[in-house]
């Protein structure tokens, strides 16, 4: 599996895990866009990101969670 794909399963994986809360502030960042993010959404954010690349970088195998994300066949072909 390519690096890329390993880091889109890690993404949807931990997005999947994270609250409410957490998916408003990563999809939607601050209530006013006007507003520069505040420190708490640069944390949310900030932990998102090293968990992502942590579960991508791990030897773990990542199951996808998307209903509609195939994951792709290793094949020889490359």
């Amino acid at each position: 599996m390519s690096t890329s794909q390993r880091y889109n399963l890690a993404y949807n994986y931990v997005f999947d895990k994270e609250s409410q809360f957490h998916k408003n502030i990563l999809i939607n960042g601050s209530s006013d866009p006007a507003d520069t993010p505040c420190r708490a959404d640069r944390d949310v954010v900030r932990q998102f990101t090293k968990e992502v690349c942590r579960v991508a970088e791990s030897d773990m195998e990542i199951p996808a969670v998307k209903c509609n994300y195939v994951v792709p066949q290793v094949s020889g072909v490359k």
